[in-house]
């Protein structure tokens, strides 16, 4: 966009583990610099309220397999913390958001709420066909309506962050293949 215009980007994916030293090391180079904005978009498979259901009502190996999930949430989070607080440490023009769907049961998590509340973080809550989302898989190009939580270290952002739906009269569903897509 034009508020973009000559910024570098560089993705921290599945493809950089930032649970190894390697990764982790790479993503606190990479924030060490005058106005980085850290967007952290942290698997929330874990956290999902269908996961939460599942576990309820599945069994063992389903309760393993989500288990699973929030362990490499936590190591996740754990590496992500040094990575924001080093950001917002080296100028005082960085910023730092967090995406979670707006139910994910990680916003709620006390460890995350204190990262919040003790970096002064502001959360904006949108919907993803707002910003032009829509179905890849089963519903190719059905607006799909996805809450989402966006929390952000700048106070400023709510203009580019709580877009609500804009009036579509009919949404696909985010579920199977297309959840991951989003």
């Amino acid at each position: 966009t034009e508020h973009s215009k000559g910024c570098g980007v560089i993705r921290l994916t599945e493809g950089i583990d930032v649970t190894s030293t390697t990764g982790h090391n790479y993503a606190l180079r990479s924030v060490q610099h005058d106005y980085v904005r850290l967007w952290a978009s942290m698997p929330c498979i874990g956290g999902g309220p269908w996961n939460m259901k599942n576990y309820a009502e599945g069994g063992p190996k389903t309760r393993r397999k989500i288990e699973a999930h929030w362990a490499e949430f936590f190591k996740i989070w754990h590496n992500f913390v040094e990575v924001a607080e080093t950001c917002l440490n080296s100028h005082q023009g960085n910023v730092v958001c967090i995406e979670w769907p707006t139910k994910c049961a990680y916003w709620g998590l006390p460890m995350v709420q204190n990262f919040l509340q003790r970096h002064g973080f502001v959360q904006h809550h949108s919907h993803g066909c707002a910003y032009g989302l829509v179905g890849q898989s089963q519903h190719v190009g059905q607006p799909i309506l996805k809450p989402w939580t966006v929390a952000t270290t700048c106070h400023t952002d709510a203009k580019f962050l709580s877009k609500r739906c804009p009036g579509h009269k009919k949404h696909a569903t985010c579920a199977g293949k297309e959840t991951k897509l989003t």
